[in-house]
Parts: structure tokens; C-alpha cells; sequence
């Protein structure tokens, strides 16, 4: 498992342990309802008896508690998957019979599904399937859904609030990290900050080019963050790393 895999694991780990049902917790009381649930209903009701659901990153199970309410029938079962470690509440609270329905997978990812091939009827996910590696996740999809079986999957648009933002952010973040950026500044003002620790490394600065030169850079970037940060409509990241540099 990567850095970046093991960060994203550990983040949505927390985020679901707080709780929430899903990740829109502040656009519906309890799960989703609107066009999203009626999607969803739709999809489920559509089933045939026995059947087989796969949840990709289902988070605290937001679809397969939907499935279970808009079906009753225990032939009807449902396995969700989740890269976060994920034990929700409303699960534990069910009778026996209906939570046996659905089995639940944390640290699992799309991309390496633990499931053999043609095993789902239907294969779904909610704001989930995007923040994988599509090109084998959905080979993954494909594999484990029978010839006969649906995909329905819901996802942020491409001009989408959550996509606009995080477009903005990796801006920032290539900014950032660019050659003689801030990250490259701050790093070459390490060394001038510990000499002017001291009075002798004070005098010696006051005389080297170089060191001057640095911190002028430096300066100058540090008003280029503040101007980004004052058209930016998403400077998080600006202000995190500065506050980080500081």
C-alpha cells in the first residue's frame, strides 16, 4: 500500500467513524432521499429474488441501508467494500436476519476486488468509484458483475463544486512545488534563519549576497501566497502550508 493509499485509508477512517451515514451528511437529515434516492430505489426495486448487491466504497453503508429498506426479502444479500475501516452503528442495531444480509469489507480496494468473477447481479456506487484508479477499477467491475447484471454508478460532475475545488487546490499544490517555489524558498531560508540565531551570524549575513538574495525571494513569494490567497475561492491548502512553514 502506497503513502498516498494508506493517508486516503486513514482519512476517510476517521471521517466515518464520526458517524456519518455518507459523505453529503449535511444535504440530507438521514439518507439520501430527492433524484439521488429515488435512483436508488428504482435500481433496487428492479432486483429479482435471490440476488447478489457489491457496494463500491460504501462508506458507513448508505446504499446498502436504502437496499435494505426498500427491500425486505433475506434472498436479496449485498456485500460493499470500503478502503477506510468502516464499522457503522445503524448495522449493529439491525436483527440477525436482516444484518446477516449485508457483509461488510474495510481496507478493501476497487482496483483489487476479493470477490470471484460473475458473482453481482448488480454493481453500485455513490461518490465513490471517481477516486479510484478507473482503468482497473472498472475492469474489476466488469469482472465480478454477471453477463446479465446492471452497473449503476453516481458521480461528481466534471463542473461539480467538489470537483471545481479540488481542481483549484492541485493548483496550488503544483504551485507550490514548482522549482524556486515556496516550498524551495523556505527550505533555502533554513540555514540563514539558524544563523541569525546568533549575533556573529547576524554580522555575517548582513554581508552575504546570497543569503539576501534568498530571503528577498522569499519575501516576494510570500506575497504572491497572499495575493492567491485573496482571489482564491479555495486557499486552504496556501494558508496550511504557510502556516506549516511558519
Amino acid at each position: 500500500m502506497t503513502n498516498n493509499t494508506e493517508t486516503r485509508r486513514d482519512v476517510w477512517s476517521r471521517y466515518w467513524a464520526s458517524g456519518a451515514l455518507h459523505s453529503c451528511a449535511t444535504s440530507y437529515r438521514n439518507n439520501y432521499a430527492g433524484s439521488i434516492g429515488a435512483f436508488w430505489q428504482e435500481a433496487f426495486a428492479g432486483l429479482s429474488t435471490p440476488a447478489c448487491v457489491l457496494d463500491i466504497a460504501t462508506g458507513n453503508a448508505a446504499l446498502p441501508n436504502l437496499l435494505l429498506a426498500t427491500r425486505q426479502e433475506t434472498g436479496i444479500e449485498c456485500d460493499a467494500i470500503d478502503l477506510a475501516r468502516i464499522e457503522p452503528e445503524w448495522l449493529r442495531k439491525l436483527e440477525p436476519a436482516q444484518r446477516q444480509r449485508i457483509r461488510l469489507h474495510g481496507g478493501v480496494a476497487a482496483e483489487a476486488l476479493p470477490f470471484p468473477d460473475n458473482a453481482f447481479d448488480l454493481v453500485v456506487s455513490q461518490y465513490g468509484i471517481e477516486y479510484t484508479d478507473l482503468a482497473r477499477s472498472l475492469a474489476e467491475l466488469l469482472r465480478v458483475v454477471t453477463r446479465r447484471g446492471r452497473i449503476r454508478l453516481v458521480a461528481h460532475h466534471a463542473q461539480s463544486l467538489p470537483v471545481r475545488l479540488a481542481g483549484e487546490e492541485i493548483d496550488h499544490i503544483d504551485w507550490l512545488l514548482k522549482p524556486d517555489g515556496l516550498i524551495d524558498l523556505s527550505a533555502g531560508m533554513i540555514s540563514p534563519m539558524v544563523r541569525a540565531g546568533t549575533s556573529a551570524g547576524r554580522a555575517e549575513l548582513a554581508t552575504d549576497a546570497q543569503a539576501n538574495i534568498v530571503r528577498s525571494q522569499f519575501n516576494a513569494m510570500q506575497q504572491e501566497v497572499s495575493a492567491r490567497i485573496a482571489k482564491s475561492t479555495c486557499p486552504d491548502v496556501l494558508h496550511e502550508v504557510r502556516e506549516q512553514i511558519g
